[in-house]
């Protein structure tokens, strides 16, 4: 199973991932607690980047294809492998924390 935590900056989504860590592993369940991003220690690198104020400029295109880099290794190299031993998988956040971007088409001669 695959259980993602979302919610907005300060919402207590650190707090009720652990306590529900702790409760299934009270009740002898493997489980693997991971966030996004930064599952990963490329998605570490990432996150430093994304959440830093250091990180430069960003087109909003370019910084979605950077979280979305960072989802499919988090996803190809902990969650589904996790998934296959038959771990329950926590994450704090996942594809519902990416936002809607709008995109102003511009026509070139």
């Amino acid at each position: 199973m695959f259980i993602t935590f979302e919610g907005i900056e300060g919402s207590g989504k650190s707090l009720q991932i652990m306590r529900t860590q702790a409760y299934l592993q009270q009740k002898g369940l493997a489980c693997l607690l991971t966030r996004e991003p930064g599952g990963t220690k490329f998605g570490l690198a990432l996150r430093k980047v994304l959440l830093g104020m250091d990180g430069g400029h960003r087109e909003p295109w370019c910084e979605l294809l950077l979280y979305l880099a960072d989802r499919y290794q988090h996803l190809k190299e902990v969650i589904e492998p996790a998934l296959n031993r038959g771990m329950l998988v926590l994450s704090d956040r996942y594809q519902d924390a990416t936002r809607l971007i709008k995109v102003r088409l511009v026509a070139y001669p």
